[in-house]
């Protein structure tokens, strides 16, 4: 992500110093307008790529990445979600219902991202996947999810608590099977 955000800025320099060249030479217009069309693809795709409100990954991304899921693989599948989220919405209003959502996507995101990537596929609900995350460490990494959320808890005013859970994704098995049993 911070790749994107590089450049981003690289691109967004170049435009301006074109643009300031463009007024004395007339043939770098034709340059001029390719930089703009190359960076509103660029930004097309770092949009598609993540999710606007979480900053995780987004389910059109999470979509093109299931595609690529070897059929024979093992590998683990974990989905979360806030818990409550609906009493959140009706008590306190929809705006600290996207709190929880963020909070719960981050807490996810913060502490897997660097083992999984992490998905928001709807809502208030997270899911990832990763070859190098084991059945036995995702204990220690849900309790690290939940002291996120302790903590965010304690920042926001209200308590935000998610369900997690996880499977393994067996050769033969249908990517669906493996997140209904998750």
């Amino acid at each position: 992500k911070r790749l994107y955000v590089l450049l981003l800025g690289v691109f967004e320099l170049v435009a301006i110093i074109l643009e300031t060249l463009a007024t004395e030479f007339k043939v770098i217009h034709v340059a001029f307008a390719f930089l703009i069309d190359i960076y509103y693809v660029f930004m097309m795709e770092v949009e598609g790529r993540y999710d606007q409100m979480t900053g995780v990954y987004s389910k059109r991304f999470y979509y093109s990445e299931i595609e690529h899921l070897p059929q024979n693989g093992t590998y683990l599948v974990f989905m979360s979600d806030a818990n409550g989220l609906k009493h959140i919405n009706d008590k306190m209003g929809h705006e600290y219902g996207d709190l929880a959502i963020k909070s719960v996507g981050r807490s996810t995101w913060d502490i897997l991202h660097s083992k999984a990537k992490v998905f928001r596929i709807g809502g208030d609900e997270f899911v990832g996947f990763s070859k190098s995350l084991e059945e036995k460490d995702m204990p220690k990494y849900i309790d690290a999810i939940n002291a996120r959320l302790s903590e965010d808890s304690k920042k926001l005013g209200f308590d935000v608590t998610a369900s997690v859970g996880y499977a393994i994704h067996t050769p033969g098995e249908d990517f669906q099977a493996t997140l209904h049993r998750a």
